[in-house]
Order: C-alpha cells, then structure tokens, then sequence
C-alpha cells in the first residue's frame, strides 16, 4: 500500500511538472519557414593525413612528409596559411584481433587532420583531384557555402518571422480570435513547447536551420553543386486577445 502511494505521489508530481512548463494563459503558437537557392562561392574542405607503420616513428615521418607536400601543392596554388588550418598529431595503437580479443600490438596509426576554405571555386576543381590521388590523404569532406551567408540568414529570418506571425493570425482568426503580444521566440525546431523554451525541466539543444549541403564521397566532391539550399525557420508563442 506504502509503494502504490508512493508511486501515485511521483507520478502526480511529474504530472503537475509537466503541466506547469505550459503557460497557463491562452496563446498560439507559430513556426515560420523561409529558404532560398543560391549557386555557392565558397568551399570548406576538410581532410586526414595518415599513416600506419609498425614502427611510430616511421609513421610520423610519413605524415610529416605528406604535409610538406600538401602544403607546398597549396602554397603553389596561392593558398596563404590564413586559408589552412591543422590539428595536432594523433597516434593510436594498432592491435592484432583475434575473436573480438585484442592482441599484442602490430603497430601505430598517426593521423593529422586539416581544414581548407576555398575562396575561389576555380580552384577547386584541381585541389580536390589532386588530394584524391595523393596517398595517406583521406577522409576528404567538402561543404558549399557563399562568404555573404550571414546577410542571407538575416534575410530569411525576418521572412521566418513574418510567415509565423501570417500564421498564428490565420489560426486566431480561424477561432475569431486575434494575437496579441509575443511570449516568446525561438529559432529552435522543437516538438514540445516547454521543453524548447526552457519551461520545463529538460533544456532543448536545437541547431540552427542555417546550412551548406555536405559532400563526402569521391565522386560528388569533385562536383560543384549549381545552387545550396539556405534556410531558416523561427517559433513564436502569442498571446491570445482576451476580446
């Protein structure tokens, strides 16, 4: 009997939680979409330098060589050290396995990765076939974006904002109601209301609908795509006139 009350009293108290991250007043609630096509000027590269030997030292050597060679292809392709950014090596061991069992170690794998923008898209083309073919270069990844990004998320914002308010007053009007002022905004995407305003006890962790289409494989990286989706998105919660 102490457990059935006990169980009764939690869930009544999880009940009233999630109550309470709803406001208690009338309100409407609203997303607003907007996106565009745009052809890119701009690329981000990213790629691997690795390499594996039994002995660390050799494998080391080898990535240091390969960098030199990236670096000095790129140097003379007019790529500055403002347009190439690198991580620190990394090394890990290598084991034999054996039945999902680790073994003793046949070696090390060392690995530098690297991040390329690309201004001008001329270029592109012959940086990526040649780090295609270069060996112990992999993992080669390129997104597609424009250097105005900022002022087209900005745009399409107030766009957002527009159709999510062209859309709560169709919903008001619907129930011959009007919107009153604005409770909250957020540019997150979410499925429930509390959660995404910080209402209730879970926070929401969205990202903004801001994006470049991403490319991995060899075939569609050597492929410069004719326009990128731009897109934006924005949730409001109204009040309801009392009227």
């Amino acid at each position: 009997m102490k457990m059935r009350l006990a169980t009764a009293v939690v869930m009544m108290s999880w009940s009233l939680a999630q109550a309470a991250s709803i406001p208690d007043f009338p309100f409407v609630f609203a997303t607003g979409r907007s996106e565009t096509n745009l052809p890119p000027d701009t690329a981000r590269m990213t790629f691997d330098i690795k390499a594996f030997h039994e002995d660390s030292s050799n494998a080391v050597a080898k990535v240091t060589t390969r960098t030199a060679a990236v670096i000095d292809f790129l140097g003379r392709q007019g790529f500055g050290k403002s347009t190439l950014t690198s991580s620190e090596l990394g090394k890990s061991e290598i084991r034999e396995k054996k039945e999902d069992r680790e073994l003793k170690v046949i070696g090390y794998e060392v690995t530098r990765s690297f991040e390329l923008i690309i201004e001008n898209l001329t270029k592109y083309d012959l940086v990526a076939n040649t780090l295609f073919k270069m060996d112990n270069v992999s993992e080669i990844s390129t997104s597609f974006g424009r250097k105005d990004q900022k002022e087209i998320e900005a745009k399409l914002l107030g766009t957002a904002c527009a159709d999510a308010k062209r859309n709560a007053d169709a919903m008001a009007s619907g129930f011959g109601k009007k919107i009153g002022t604005v409770h909250c905004i957020s540019k997150q995407g979410f499925g429930n209301i509390g959660m995404a305003f910080g209402l209730g006890a879970d926070a929401f962790d969205g990202r903004d609908m801001m994006s470049c289409m991403e490319v991995s494989d060899e075939k569609a990286s050597l492929f410069i795509p004719a326009t990128v989706k731009f897109q934006n998105q924005v949730s409001v919660l109204f009040t309801l006139d009392k009227k």
